[in-house]
């Protein structure tokens, strides 16, 4: 492989539980009950994705892109009041060790673009990407895999020489089409989380099982 593409929530960042609880608050503020599980199914998708679905055929008299907007407000305003989002073990490791070996390296995310920036200069990490992409910024979010063709053609590489890493169905499924090769993470705090990543060409449950020796030799 020449490059390796990362998702960042729940493979570099450990955000998918506040993702889903501002969800779950959002719209209970309109009045609509919503659970953690509900929230989780839609994994690796963007939130205006799962905003415009779940709302389908409710009655909310707010425009959607503002539920959006004070969705990733309410998000940075609990990671910046404390809330303890970790970096997912080994992830920043990993970064580090891939980048002085040489390999070029793409984060492809749906969270919004202030997001993205947020954590990854939080963890130092911003300038090891040759190119970041946001999901939000597309009309379609993941399984669709425009973020990963955008992602592979701003390389300037053959989609077959890229390996992803996902933690999602949707994220895995979006690689797939693009191409790419993928690595499915499959944290074992969240075992069972009903994503099915069964379609990534290997699975991991470690980061320290990953090296850049490996993942050259790909």
């Amino acid at each position: 492989m020449e490059a390796v593409i990362f998702d960042m929530d729940g493979v570099i960042v450990d955000t998918e539980a506040l993702h889903a609880q501002v969800k779950v608050d959002i719209l209970a503020k309109y009045g609509i009950d919503c659970s953690l599980e509900e929230c989780i199914a839609y994994r690796g998708r963007s939130s205006n994705d799962f905003f415009r679905e779940y709302l389908a055929d409710k009655e909310v008299f707010v425009p959607l892109s503002e539920i959006v907007a004070e969705k990733h407000r309410t998000f940075l305003a609990r990671v910046a009041a404390g809330k303890g989002i970790d970096s997912v073990p080994g992830a920043v490791e990993l970064i580090h060790e891939l980048h002085a070996a040489g390999m070029r390296l793409a984060l492809a995310s749906s969270s919004a673009r202030k997001n993205i920036e947020y954590f990854l200069k939080k963890l130092e990490i911003y300038d090891f990407f040759e190119v970041i992409a946001s999901g939000a910024e597309l009309p379609l979010s993941k399984p669709d895999p425009a973020i990963y063709r955008q992602t592979i053609e701003a390389l300037g590489l053959p989609a077959e020489r890229c390996a992803v890493i996902e933690d999602s169905a949707a994220g895995v499924l979006a690689a797939k089409r693009a191409g790419a090769y993928c690595i499915a993470f499959q944290d074992p705090r969240y075992h069972g989380c009903g994503q099915d990543v069964r379609k990534a060409d290997c699975l991991v449950d470690d980061f320290g099982k990953l090296s850049a020796r490996q993942l050259f030799a790909l």
